[in-house]
């Protein structure tokens, strides 16, 4: 997970982010067109840990330059459902609540989530 908010550290979900790997569910129709690539969800979340709001801040389609910024260029005309199953995943799991001078706060995280094919499954 990469800190978004005013928190100093990183946020996991509970049992680590190989659980939203265990969850994540690869299109079929991204598979089909060899479509790699990450896409990032911000979730925002409560003073428990319980995601309050979520959304994709970065498309599979969307390129970033090297600082991380998104740029205009876009690397496929479609997600072929990977922003869905993406933001499914990370919202299927509980979340480590954050805390600021020691008392919990609601606040937003960024989880990256990447799709990459298996070496046998690449045309």
């Amino acid at each position: 997970a990469t800190r978004y908010g005013p928190g100093k550290r990183d946020i996991q979900p509970i049992g680590g982010i190989d659980k939203i790997y265990r969850i994540l569910q690869y299109p079929e129709q991204a598979r089909l067109n060899g479509i790699e690539g990450s896409v990032h969800i911000a979730l925002l979340l409560d003073e428990k840990g319980e995601i309050i709001e979520s959304k994709v801040v970065k498309s599979i389609t969307q390129r970033l330059d090297r600082r991380g910024a998104l740029t205009d260029e876009k690397l496929y005309d479609d997600d072929y459902g990977c922003d869905a199953a993406a933001l499914k995943a990370a919202t299927a799991v509980r979340y480590h609540p954050e805390f600021k001078d020691g008392k919990r706060i609601k606040d937003w995280i960024r989880i990256p989530v990447v799709f990459r094919l298996q070496e046998s499954e690449l045309k």
